[in-house]
């Protein structure tokens, strides 16, 4: 577990299976930068039983308020076999939680873990250009626009492209209680 400032991001439990598969599936709390995931409950389930939602290549961590709700998830997924980095997606589950400067230090927490336990160079995030509140989040996290794929991601009927942000290694600035790894061991 990792505690933050209010919050708890913790890996699922199997309590938690069911709520999260709703809450995932909510397409009237997705927002409008956010594609509806729509997968059957019982291979959700089965993904659960097999992996917890943890593996090298991906993983998913909860943000538990100090009531024990489920505010939302952060998680992480390889790009492209190739990348010597992870892609990272969050998400709150009600439009209550959102635009109070969580999600930021939810992700400088996320980052300071990866970068501390795994020894990848980069981690990434897809952000549609008309999502100011996940820009800002990118940008005071300590993430830097590269550029835009262009029609990218199918969404509401339509084509949009989405802007990449990065965050290496080298820029990278650990959040307490996280220190960067020594790697010469």
């Amino acid at each position: 577990m990792i505690q933050g400032n209010g919050f708890l991001l913790r890996t699922v439990y199997e309590s938690d299976v069911d709520a999260l598969y709703m809450a995932r599936s909510d397409v009237s709390e997705r927002g409008d930068y956010i594609p509806p995931r729509m997968g059957s409950q019982p291979r959700f389930r089965k993904e659960f039983q097999e992996t917890g939602f943890w593996t090298e290549d991906n993983g998913v961590l909860l943000v538990i308020d100090p009531d024990g709700r489920m505010l939302g998830q952060i998680a992480y997924f390889r790009p492209v076999f190739y990348s010597d980095g992870l892609e990272i997606g969050y998400q709150f589950f009600q439009q209550a939680s959102r635009g109070k400067g969580i999600m930021t230090e939810v992700l400088k927490l996320f980052c300071s873990f990866l970068f501390s336990h795994r020894s990848l160079y980069r981690l990434q995030l897809m952000v549609h250009p008309g999502n100011e509140a996940s820009r800002r989040v990118a940008e005071k996290a300590g993430f830097r626009k590269e550029g835009v794929l262009r029609g990218a991601f199918f969404h509401r009927g339509d084509h949009h492209d989405l802007e990449i942000y990065s965050l290496l290694r080298d820029e990278w600035t650990p959040v307490p209680p996280f220190t960067p790894l020594d790697p010469a061991g």
